[in-house]
């Protein structure tokens, strides 16, 4: 899903019809929620075998993962804003590519992700 974003954002750097925006967006949420179908099911047959009937620790953890995943969700907005004041929308939108290349190469390198495999 790294990638398919990185693409994404960096042709939102030059796109400015609305109606090619919408289709680009429209394509990428049409990966991106199978993707994310996967990464929860992924999840849960990653939780060890004697715990997975309790469903308070599964509660726990997708609360956790919510939690460290929306935190900087309420920065994001001015953030953006303020970075298309200063750079323009080509700019913006190279930089959270660029920021996104950054968070899917070190996907890439973690041994424990590369070397994941499904549970017997």
């Amino acid at each position: 899903m790294g990638w398919i974003t990185v693409l994404t954002l960096a042709s939102l750097a030059w796109v400015t019809n609305p109606l090619a925006v919408g289709a680009i967006l429209g394509l990428t949420y049409a990966v991106s929620a199978p993707a994310n179908a996967l990464l929860a099911a992924t999840q849960i047959l990653r939780t060890p075998h004697h715990l997975q009937g309790r469903v308070v620790l599964q509660g726990r953890v997708v609360a956790a993962a919510f939690l460290i995943a929306g935190a900087a969700a309420p920065l994001g907005a001015p953030a953006a804003g303020a970075l298309l004041d200063q750079v323009g929308q080509p700019g913006t939108f190279l930089t959270a590519s660029a920021m996104i290349v950054m968070i899917t190469i070190a996907m890439h390198a973690s041994r424990s992700i590369r070397t994941m495999t499904r549970p017997a």
